[in-house]
């Protein structure tokens, strides 16, 4: 009789260790599917942050490229155009049935912004029938002849070429491009004697 109590006894500890111990494994499991679903989701997050602020190795998109993009989705002409760096930014004002003012991201070339105005300036399009250079190369143009790093540039097309202002941590600098070889007609270049002082 004691035999049978001793084994029905063991028995019943068997079963409840079996019991507790698949609790205890679906604990752990469910805690490794959590903790992997939470590294998910923040793997997930960086990568959106990357793609915004372009600091997963993608390339910025030309100046060119926002353009376009600024283009086809208003079905205006660009007339002006801004990179700012700090913002991550290309900024576009375009002309056409109404004035458009758009951002355009530099690195996930997204539009994010879009402001439309009845008034319209008939300024000359940024992007015009004949042109032989790019509109990166002439920033490139201009570009060369600053030191420092990048802070924003603006660009707008005059009668016979463009006019580029570009702004680093060092200089400032106010170009006249050629409209036909992206050549540089004129400059003036300072330095910028705010941050010199602050060294």
């Amino acid at each position: 009789m004691k035999g049978k109590v001793l084994a029905s006894s063991l028995a019943g500890v068997t079963a409840l260790g079996a019991v507790i111990g698949a609790g205890a494994y679906t604990t752990m499991n469910g805690g490794v599917e959590a903790e992997t679903s939470s590294n998910k989701a923040s793997e997930e997050t960086a990568a959106e942050s990357n793609e915004n602020n372009g600091s997963s190795g993608e390339e910025k998109i030309t100046a060119d490229e926002a353009v376009l993009i600024a283009e086809e989705e208003t079905g205006g002409k660009a007339v002006e155009l801004e990179l700012d760096m700090k913002e991550q930014k290309y900024e576009v004002e375009l002309e056409g049935e109404q004035e458009y003012d758009v951002e355009v991201g530099a690195f996930s070339g997204n539009l994010t912004e879009w402001e439309t105005d009845d008034d319209k300036d008939d300024e000359e399009a940024l992007i015009q029938d004949g042109d032989s250079v790019s509109l990166e190369d002439v920033v490139g143009s201009g570009m060369g002849d600053v030191s420092g790093e990048l802070n924003e540039w603006e660009l707008d097309r005059e009668e016979n070429g463009y006019d580029l202002s570009v702004e680093t941590n060092e200089q400032e600098g106010d170009f006249f491009i050629n409209d036909a070889e992206g050549t540089i007609a004129s400059r003036d270049i300072e330095d910028d004697d705010e941050d010199n002082d602050d060294d």
